[in-house]
């Protein structure tokens, strides 16, 4: 009875890791607006850098390999693109070029980004449930010290 219920608990085990290895990622495809009250408030402790930049309408491009950011301003769009499969996206501006690794953590998106400057940065990117609302969780160290803050953003 011993090496039945054993080979029962190592097909279960079987199916289980089969199943979570094939599961997809979450699909981020789609147009965002800024949700300021469910969002953390822009330039918080250590803020700095680009906080008007969040409030911006955004709107993603996602592949099994890629996965675009582009945000409008005035006239220009400016797409930052992620490679999924762990190797190193390089995303040029005008402050120089940044570095970023993209890795899925279960159901969340991780990019780490090291920026010309030196400084790194890590989002974690998030889908609801019914994939209505992602949420965006900034952290890094800005010219004050260690920042963090939560952006949630709408599904248009």
């Amino acid at each position: 009875m011993s090496a039945r219920f054993l080979t029962v608990a190592a097909l279960l085990t079987s199916f289980a890791v089969h199943s979570a290895v094939g599961q997809a990622h979450p699909n981020f495809s789609g147009s965002w607006t800024l949700n300021t009250k469910a969002s953390d408030p822009m330039g918080g402790p250590g803020g700095g850098g680009m906080a008007g930049a969040a409030a911006m309408p955004i709107t993603i491009i996602q592949s099994d390999s890629k996965f675009a950011v582009e945000r409008k301003f005035n006239e220009q769009t400016i797409t930052t693109t992620y490679n999924l499969d762990g190797t190193e996206s390089i995303n040029s501006s005008q402050r120089g070029d940044s570095k970023s690794v993209a890795k899925w953590v279960g159901a969340a998106l991780v990019v780490t980004t090291t920026s010309a400057n030196g400084m790194v940065s890590t989002e974690t990117r998030t889908l609801s449930a019914d994939g209505k609302q992602m949420t965006v969780v900034r952290e890094g160290t800005g010219q004050n010290g260690p920042t963090k803050r939560t952006t949630v953003y709408d599904k248009q």
